[in-house]
């Protein structure tokens, strides 16, 4: 006999500080990376794009009746689309998703409560998957919420469709969006952050791009300019087991204060 969850009860125990109100939109890009990985495409083919989403507003316009670049406040975000072309919600990935607490995703570092942190900041999340099953390329949508999941159900794609994933988070909570950094160059740090493992792993990151109204940051890009010294490469012995160590130095960071990032064992 199996044991029922109670989703509610279960986000009613989950934590998540106001203060890390981007993490379920740093677990969306995680969860695009191992996508990506399980795809066992190129990497030069790898792509993951983030979009930021705010408030529509009037465009604040200067004397000459021209828009102003400066000088104004940035709309509030309202949301987040986080979209890649790894393998998407086929049938093993959409189960492990209906699974709270799944250790589908364990050997990758994988806790199985990333969805439910999106659902502490947003209001629900909105998912439109095409992938290949078998030999037949397949779409799902469904939608996540407090209450649950509606749709789901898996119908054939119609023919020469991509295979691509749009994870689209919505209604960011006011609590969580009031502390939450709010210019893509800042988003793009603590991404970096949070990701960097997979930034000085053997094999690196995916392409990942941050798209905010006509801005446009690579995150390779921002990687490299942030690079103090160029990465140093250490070998040592402890108790008989040979380690490879990486000293990798950032000379920028999001946080005010000086930290040590420790990754190992495919995470941070």
């Amino acid at each position: 006999m199996n044991i029922a969850t109670n989703l509610s009860g279960r986000l009613r125990n989950t934590s998540l500080p106001l203060s890390n109100g981007l993490l379920p939109l740093f677990e969306a890009v995680i969860n695009s990376i191992h996508g990506i990985e399980e795809a066992s495409v190129p990497p030069v083919s790898w792509r993951i794009r983030v979009v930021i989403e705010r408030e529509q507003s009037l465009p604040l316009l200067d004397g000459n009746g021209d828009r102003k670049s400066v000088g104004h406040p940035l709309p509030d975000i309202t949301g987040f689309k986080v979209i890649d072309n790894g393998v998407g919600f086929n049938e093993d990935n959409f189960q492990a998703f209906l699974t709270l607490d799944t250790d589908h995703k364990v050997a990758k570092g994988g806790r199985g409560i990333g969805r439910l942190l999106w659902l502490k900041a947003f209001d629900n999340v909105e998912v439109e998957s095409t992938f290949d099953e078998g030999d037949v390329r397949r779409r799902r949508t469904f939608a996540f919420s407090k209450a649950g999941i509606t749709g789901g159900d898996s119908t054939e794609a119609p023919s020469g469709s991509p295979r691509e994933t749009v994870v689209r988070l919505r209604g960011f909570a006011p609590a969580y969006r009031a502390k939450a950094r709010k210019t893509p160059e800042a988003i793009a740090n603590a991404l970096i952050e949070h990701c960097l493992w997979y930034f000085v792993r053997q094999g690196g990151c995916p392409s990942i791009s941050i798209e905010d109204d006509g801005t446009l940051l690579s995150l390779d890009d921002v990687f490299e300019q942030h690079m103090h010294s160029q990465a140093v490469r250490q070998k040592t012995t402890l108790k008989g087991r040979v380690f490879d160590l990486l000293h990798v130095k950032l000379r920028a960071s999001a946080a005010p204060e000086h930290a040590i990032a420790y990754c190992a064992n495919n995470r941070l």
